[in-house]
């Protein structure tokens, strides 16, 4: 379980010429995000919803995580 969850906006499927190209790219400031409040001992998860549906991952994500 995480004390803290992050998480981003950006959802593959709401861009088609993304999706057309196929080159998702990483959360880079959500995951430097994770990293600094690690550095501080703080407990952090990070849902990525580029690739899953935002609508189901993420409380499925809530549920597990129980930030």
């Amino acid at each position: 379980m995480a004390d803290i969850l992050l998480a981003h906006s950006y959802h593959l499927a709401y861009d088609p010429k993304q999706v057309r190209k196929m080159q998702p790219y990483p959360p880079l400031g959500t995951l430097y995000a994770a990293t600094a409040l690690r550095a501080q001992r703080i407990s952090a998860a990070v849902f990525d919803p580029m690739l899953q549906d935002p609508v189901s991952g993420f409380p499925n994500m809530l549920q597990q995580e129980k930030p």
